[in-house]
């Protein structure tokens, strides 16, 4: 992934190595994705010859060996997906293996297409839907449990990378500092990795100022780490 803002190349390396652990052996069942475990994290910039790059966010080699393409969403574009049929077509062309595409949506988004028909080709997609899940309330579970010393297990801490996407009374802007500041709370050797995860995840919808206020904290975990 390559993030839109001006970051160093040590922080690409982070917030890279930071989605692959953050999520390597582990389904996204909390998001009601039933998938086979995911093994790996791969490039997601297609080489095409426009003056445009074509930038996916996410795709994930699974241990069935079929790709998982995400995309998030706030919004829904009118060419979303005839985008996504294309990155998809790219995928197999790149990988020669089966691709599934999910697209998350926000907790503000009720509804969105899934299938595109043109002609002789045919592409579905599986939306997630945040709006079932509430993000104030999560928010405030989490800080509970940290406050209280307790340890963030497994789901907790994908639903702290996923908070900003949930539903809430907050900005996703909002929620993703107020998800940063959280895994700043967590005793953890991956807060750093947390961090990095919510900067890739909210990367296409977090305004400029949001994003180097994240890479600011990302920063101090790391020289406080190194």
């Amino acid at each position: 992934m390559i993030l839109e803002t001006q970051i160093s190349g040590h922080n690409n390396d982070i917030i890279m190595k930071a989605t692959a652990e953050m999520f390597k052996d582990k389904t996204l069942e909390v998001l009601g994705l039933k998938t086979a475990k995911i093994k790996d994290v791969m490039p997601t910039v297609l080489p095409v010859v426009e003056a445009q790059e074509k930038r996916m966010d996410f795709v994930f080699l699974l241990e069935d060996e079929t790709l998982l393409h995400l995309e998030f969403q706030t919004t829904v574009p009118e060419d979303l997906l005839r985008r996504v049929a294309f990155y998809g077509s790219r995928i197999v062309a790149r990988h020669d293996r089966e691709v599934n595409t999910a697209v998350i949506y926000s907790g503000r988004i009720e509804s969105a297409p899934d299938l595109l028909r043109r002609g002789s080709l045919t592409y579905q997609v599986t939306n997630v839907y945040m709006k079932g899940m509430d993000g104030d309330k999560e928010y405030q579970r989490i800080k509970s449990k940290l406050e209280r010393g307790e340890a963030l297990d497994e789901a907790d801490l994908l639903k702290l990378i996923f908070l900003p996407l949930m539903k809430s009374k907050q900005s996703e802007a909002e929620m993703t500092l107020q998800a940063a500041e959280l895994a700043k709370a967590v005793n953890s050797p991956y807060v750093s990795f947390i961090i990095g995860a919510l900067i890739a995840i909210t990367d296409k919808f977090l305004p400029e100022e949001y994003k180097k206020r994240l890479l600011e904290v990302l920063s101090l975990k790391q020289r406080g780490s190194g």
